[in-house]
């Protein structure tokens, strides 16, 4: 199971995404595996910022084709959105995290290694593992709040909603 958005709508929105986007052909011959280009590429991006570029046409197009995959984040990625850009060649993985979780920690809906989601009883996401930071500084109460001890040790309650699907 992955980690997707609370209630109805596009998968791929909200707190989490569904699809994974397999590497063949389309992506091979567009220079995103070139094994003569030193390491992998990548940029990450806001939905506004992937819109403008996208908008702008041209070499942002180019470059945004470029990289081996834009990650996308900070906010949900409407559905048409990510296919403008998959049409355009864009290879697009959505991604959920926040300054608490060290940034993001789940991608295209798969957590990290070592990172743990669930749900608590309020349907809110909980994260646990390594990216989760220690607290907030010089602010007790809120870091009681937000951190709780669990089994499996500590973890981020987010104020998120989420949900598991198949």
């Amino acid at each position: 199971a992955r980690l997707g958005p609370h209630g109805g709508g596009d998968p791929c929105a909200g707190c989490g995404a569904v699809r994974v986007r397999r590497r063949g052909a389309p992506d091979d011959q567009q220079g995103r595996s070139d094994p003569a280009r030193p390491g992998r590429r990548y940029t990450s991006l806001v939905p506004t910022q992937l819109l403008r570029l996208l908008d702008a046409d041209g070499s942002a197009l180019e470059a945004l084709r470029g990289y081996d995959a834009v990650l996308v984040g900070g906010a949900a990625l409407d559905a048409g959105l990510r296919a403008r850009a998959e049409a355009a060649g864009v290879l697009i993985v959505t991604t959920y995290g926040m300054t608490e979780t060290a940034g993001g920690c789940v991608y295209d809906g798969m957590p990290l290694g070592g990172v743990r989601v669930r749900m608590d009883a309020d349907g809110r996401v909980v994260i646990g593992g390594p990216t989760v930071a220690a607290g907030y500084l010089d602010d007790p109460v809120a870091t009681a709040a937000a951190f709780v001890e669990h089994n499996d040790g500590r973890e981020f309650r987010t104020g998120d909603l989420g949900r598991w699907v198949d």
